[in-house]
């Protein structure tokens, strides 16, 4: 018995339960070799028994730990906003419910959404030239038409996420586009520190998972503007419009320096950058992001 005190001389509780439990039990006066043997045995079992239940909580401590490394990894893909494209001018008499269920969206669904105003310029000629439109942005509208199979373009129209089109007025249609868009696990395109120099304005940026069908769009985006149009359809009308489209980027470089052309009275808090992901076949978009010119 001397020689299994010895061996629980270190306190614990369950060391102290074995004791107690030893204590209790009723010994011969004279215990022989082998009895005294089983059970300074028994005492080591049971000692390393626990060892070995106390190893398997620190193993389980190591996979939880594991498992939430893996987790943070994978928040890198992060749900991106639906990117909302209407084709519009200021020559069109059907446009500005259009405008106005641009801004109401972008109010509804703040950053589920990124919308965007092109001004086409096929307007121009009757009557009244839209200040914002470009031949670019007709030429967009024109690849669009030719992907979904469309006779001819037309305004407004509205474009969402690349996949799907309608009339740019249509509310129901445009809420359904942007909540139905399913955009877990996309990644966002990086963009670095701006700068202006010489009217123009070079932002760097990446985007480690572009595949061989995608391209970056980068555009800079007027926030804001209101203009009183004198000519045309909205001849005598103040109409106003947001995130119009002031100059597009477009690569299919995974990094390197977007260069945009600025205006003379250009105000860097008036604007923003936007970028997002189109896959040239599929004319997808994913990983849209906006940020704030600094």
């Amino acid at each position: 018995m001397h020689h299994g005190q010895r061996f629980l001389d270190k306190p614990s509780t369950f060391k102290k339960t074995v004791v107690m439990s030893f204590t209790n039990l009723r010994l011969p006066a004279k215990p022989s070799a082998f009895f005294v043997f089983m059970l300074i045995l028994g005492t080591f079992l049971l000692l390393q028994a626990k060892t070995v239940a106390e190893g398997m909580v620190e193993t389980d401590v190591v996979i939880s730990l594991n498992e939430s490394s893996l987790k943070t990894e994978q928040q890198t893909t992060v749900r991106t906003p639906s990117v909302v494209e209407l084709f519009t001018s200021e020559g069109c008499s059907s446009c500005p419910p259009a405008d106005k269920l641009l801004a109401l969206a972008q109010k509804e669904f703040k950053e589920d959404a990124i919308v965007l105003s092109y001004h086409v310029d096929y307007w121009d000629r009757l009557g009244w030239k839209d200040p914002f439109s470009k031949r670019v942005y007709t030429e967009r509208q024109r690849q669009y038409a030719q992907h979904f199979n469309l006779k001819s373009i037309y305004t407004p129209q509205a474009v969402v996420n690349g996949i799907t089109e309608f009339v740019g007025s249509n509310k129901s249609a445009l809420w359904n586009a942007i909540s139905s868009f399913e955009s877990a696990g996309h990644r966002s395109i990086e963009m670095e520190a701006s700068h202006i120099n010489d009217q123009q304005l070079t932002i760097k940026y990446s985007y480690s998972a572009l595949k061989s069908t995608e391209n970056i769009v980068l555009e800079l985006v007027l926030k804001a503007a209101t203009i009183q149009v004198k000519h045309g359809e909205n001849g005598g009308s103040t109409l106003s419009h947001i995130n119009i489209v002031h100059d597009i980027f477009q690569t299919k470089e995974s990094k390197g320096i977007a260069t945009f052309n600025l205006t003379v009275n250009f105000v860097k808090e008036n604007y923003l950058v936007v970028a997002f992901v189109q896959d040239k076949n599929t004319y997808a978009i994913t990983g849209a992001k906006r940020v704030a010119i600094m």
